[in-house]
């Protein structure tokens, strides 16, 4: 017959390959959600994209709207102006469309985890019919107990792994939003100089590209964000921070750069906002770190318990 220690180390692996298979299935199905949703934002951004480069062509061209703003004397404006939003519309798209494209690289992992866990489920029932013949044939409270530990330790090895991983998750997060700000308020120190004291070419040209630098943070951090919250979802109650970090539709922290042409006292004020969003989500992602380490010490505590009593009882 199997010995104890090599149906416990069983019992143990194949507890935590299920409790990581149902985790990996629900990750799935968050992602293939996340993608259907957008899916539909990309059919909405195409269409604005399309009707934007419409204006342009329109103004570009012989239409009826080019000769309206040329007897407002306004079309050059009109023009500048429907080649930006032209330009915000593609860059929401690209965005958009880059973003699909890491949903599915994300998918593909997890269903490959999928796949490599498929057997988990035959792994633990015959690791617990290994265990239930050994009871029967032994029949002694140690053996019963020691078996019991190995479930625990297989669920809680788990858990624990899935905390780690939150952990780091909650440190990317924090990290690409440190770089968001930072971005934020160089430029806003550009923008302040620009608005009020004239700062001329230089001035605008580098606050621009501040403002180039934070979008591109601020889509990061949109990202890490919501690696966060998938992690999340995988320990037992901190699925409720998720609303708090505001990601829980496929809204753009950088759409607030992108709704309209705007001047630069606009800028600033924007500017402003978005440093004030940040500075709450730093506040909130803070908070989900200093939870998840309290979880991760009371695991680690728990695992050591069972240590201590598995050694004591193979004494």
């Amino acid at each position: 017959m199997t010995g104890l220690g090599e149906i416990d180390d069983r019992l143990a692996a194949a507890a935590e390959r299920c409790r990581r298979l149902v985790h990996a299935q629900a990750r799935a199905e968050q992602l293939a959600a996340e993608a259907a949703e957008l899916d539909v934002r990309l059919a909405e951004l195409a269409d604005r994209a399309g009707a934007e480069a419409d204006d342009v062509r329109a103004l570009e061209g012989v239409s009826l709207s080019r000769v309206l703003a040329a007897l407002r004397g306004s079309r050059a404006q009109d023009l500048d102006r429907e080649r930006a939003e032209a330009d915000a519309a593609r860059l929401r798209l690209q965005e958009a469309v880059a973003l699909r494209d890491r949903l599915d690289r994300q998918l593909d992992r997890v269903r490959a985890e999928e796949a490599e866990l498929a057997d988990a489920g035959a792994e633990l029932a015959a690791a617990t019919e290994a265990k239930d013949a050994w009871l029967q044939a032994s029949g002694t409270p140690v053996g019963r107990r020691l078996l019991e530990l190995a479930a625990e330790r297989g669920q809680l090895g788990a858990e624990s792994v899935e905390v780690e991983e939150a952990l780091a998750a909650a440190g990317g997060a924090r990290d690409a939003l440190a770089r968001v700000h930072d971005r934020l308020r160089s430029a806003r120190s550009w923008s302040g100089w620009d608005t009020f004291l004239g700062g001329g070419a230089l001035a605008s040209s580098v606050k621009h590209d501040r403002l180039d630098q934070a979008a591109a943070a601020a889509a990061d951090a949109d990202q890490q964000l919501r690696a966060l919250a998938r992690e999340l979802v995988d320990v037992p109650g901190a699925a409720v921070e998720l609303p708090a970090l505001g990601i829980g539709q496929l809204t753009r922290f950088v759409d607030i750069w992108f709704d309209n042409v705007f001047t630069d006292w606009q800028v600033g004020e924007r500017i402003d906002a978005s440093l004030a969003r940040v500075d709450e989500l730093r506040q909130l992602v803070d908070g989900v770190g200093a939870e998840l380490d309290r979880r991760a010490a009371d695991l680690h505590m728990r695992l050591g318990r069972l240590a201590d009593e598995r050694a004591a009882l193979l004494r």
